[in-house]
């Protein structure tokens, strides 16, 4: 049944939209993809895929739908998101990004000697322990550091994707990925090459099949970082150790207990939560780091739907995913009518809706898409007119 449905969606989906870079036909084929691995692999876990076709079906369906709402609703209620603003149009948002280019560049090349200190021996412990301090406490001791590398992510993407590639931009993009590695932070990497990636395709800068080999280096370069982290590594294990991160989140999202939350969103909301007790108030906040769970395959990750099925149950499940549909949607059509902010929105957008399968990165990271989206409108439509050395 819910193969039935993935397929009527992504059939339907991709005769509706006719494009690969749609992002509801995007999402359909990723969780088509998840059930066949799951499907195909299901006797590494303890439960079967009736277990987890309820939270694939919802979600997806709740996705396409809310993409549909948006298609049927642009052009008549919603007519302002029509307007036209060429994408070319980009002077000063260049102007900008030359201006910043000393700022970036510094800010990572001052603050990676302290990075390479905390690393100390530079052993995969060394740079995974310095990660796990990264995230503890919400960033409390070294959260400078995430800031820095996610803001650098940002503004290469824009300086990549708007001009030729120089020796400049590869002094930048050497120095930007010395720096995640040190982090041991695949998902920025991630973060960083899925928006890139994406970008140059909507400029026709690269085409599909090299994105797909691009995509392809990739997993293969996280496979290997994943291979060297592991202390106990054997060929025997790799199959293990791949479902674990492609597919075992929702195994163990079925098999987690759903304990009563102490306020509405407990866990969706948790980055509200967060801010509003550091303003002084006695608010509860979820854990940033969720517990590990046997399925049997060891996992802490439970895919984006964990903090909506454990705060609304599986109306959460199928709403969210929903409005997540219609603001993809609605930024795909702004960024096919030449919107600059949405085009490159979508971009990095992309990146949350690529890790679906494995966490949630939408309101988990809404501090981060704060920043982002400030960024863009600085760097669009404020005159920097005291670095300007002209």
């Amino acid at each position: 049944m819910t193969l039935t449905l993935l397929l009527i969606l992504l059939i339907g989906n991709s005769l509706l939209y006719r494009s690969l870079l749609n992002p509801i036909v995007i999402q359909t084929g990723l969780w088509l993809m998840y059930y066949l691995i799951f499907w195909h692999n299901q006797a590494y876990f303890a439960v079967n895929l009736d277990d987890i076709a309820p939270f694939i079906g919802l979600s997806c369906l709740g996705f396409s739908l809310g993409g549909l709402i948006c298609w049927g609703l642009y052009e008549k209620v919603l007519p302002e998101i029509a307007i036209p603003e060429p994408l070319y149009d980009n002077a000063l948002f260049v102007k900008n990004l030359s201006l910043f280019y000393p700022i970036v560049l510094l800010s990572l090349g001052f603050t990676l000697p302290m990075v390479v200190k905390e690393v100390g021996q530079f052993s995969w412990g060394d740079i995974q322990e310095l990660r796990n301090t990264l995230v503890e406490n919400d960033g409390k001791r070294f959260g400078l550091y995430g800031l820095i590398q996610t803001l650098s992510s940002v503004y290469l993407v824009l300086l990549l994707t708007n001009t030729s590639f120089s020796w400049r931009n590869g002094i930048l993009l050497a120095v930007f990925l010395i720096y995640t590695y040190l982090l041991g932070s695949r998902g920025q990497l991630i973060f960083f090459v899925i928006p890139l990636a994406y970008d140059l395709l909507w400029k026709n800068k690269i085409s599909v099949g090299q994105a797909i080999v691009g995509g392809l280096m990739l997993m293969g370069f996280i496979v290997l970082i994943t291979i060297g982290r592991a202390s106990d590594f054997s060929w025997e294990s790799i199959v293990p150790m791949l479902l674990t991160y492609s597919v075992a989140s929702l195994p163990a999202l079925s098999l987690a207990s759903i304990d009563p939350v102490p306020l509405l969103g407990y866990n969706t909301f948790r980055v509200v939560w967060l801010w509003i007790g550091r303003l002084g108030f006695n608010i509860p906040v979820a854990p940033v780091i969720s517990e590990w769970i046997s399925t049997p395959l060891p996992t802490n990750t439970y895919s984006y739907l964990k903090p909506y099925y454990m705060d609304f149950g599986m109306v959460g499940v199928f709403v969210i995913p929903l409005l997540l549909g219609f603001v993809y949607n609605l930024l795909y059509f702004r960024a096919k009518r030449f919107h600059i902010t949405s085009c490159y929105l979508l971009g990095f957008l992309m990146y949350a809706l690529l890790m679906q399968p494995i966490e949630e990165q939408y309101f988990r990271w809404l501090t981060n898409w704060f920043y982002i989206v400030l960024v863009m409108f600085f760097l669009k439509k404020v005159e920097i007119k005291w670095l300007d050395t002209k």
